[in-house]
């Protein structure tokens, strides 16, 4: 399925791109964090922690926290078409928080959300500062997906 979208993608580019002047412009890629509500998720987190008492008399000695920072990494490119750039960049980012218990094992819970996000670009040039620095001006369109897990582990003391 990735293979088909790629395929696709650079059909499209070579499609718009027929008798354009194509050249690479950057490449780039580090380290990425995002601050966000995430307020679905911390909903159910507030929920479960509303009650320490859990299944088989388990008391929680340490509440999950809300998650609110993801971290990751990202990547991306520009090609030039004629005047302007079409960019894609690629992000990976999570977060995750751990609840703790210690009543008839020692146990934890842990909660981890994922994001990927893969977007598309297309930039005009607006002004021209030097011939190494100008100013750029388009559209972007980003579609992510998440995903939340949850993982259990015990041990006995």
């Amino acid at each position: 399925m990735k293979t088909q979208k790629i395929v696709i993608i650079f059909l499209l580019l070579a499609t718009v791109a027929q008798g354009q002047i194509i050249q690479p412009k950057y490449v780039f890629g580090g380290v990425n964090f995002a601050r966000s509500g995430l307020h679905g998720i911390n909903r159910w987190v507030d929920g479960y922690n509303s009650d320490p008492n859990k299944i088989d008399g388990w008391i929680m000695d340490e509440n999950l926290t809300d998650i609110h920072c993801l971290s990751g990494i990202t990547f991306g490119a520009g090609i030039g078409i004629d005047k302007g750039i079409f960019d894609f960049t690629y992000s990976k980012r999570q977060g995750q928080n751990v609840a703790h218990y210690s009543i008839t094992e020692e146990s934890e819970f842990k909660l981890m959300y994922k994001t990927r996000t893969l977007g598309f670009g297309y930039l005009m040039p607006i002004s021209e500062f030097s011939p190494k620095l100008k100013s750029y001006f388009g559209i972007h369109l980003d579609f992510s997906k998440g995903s939340l897990s949850t993982i259990f582990s015990a041990w006995y003391t």
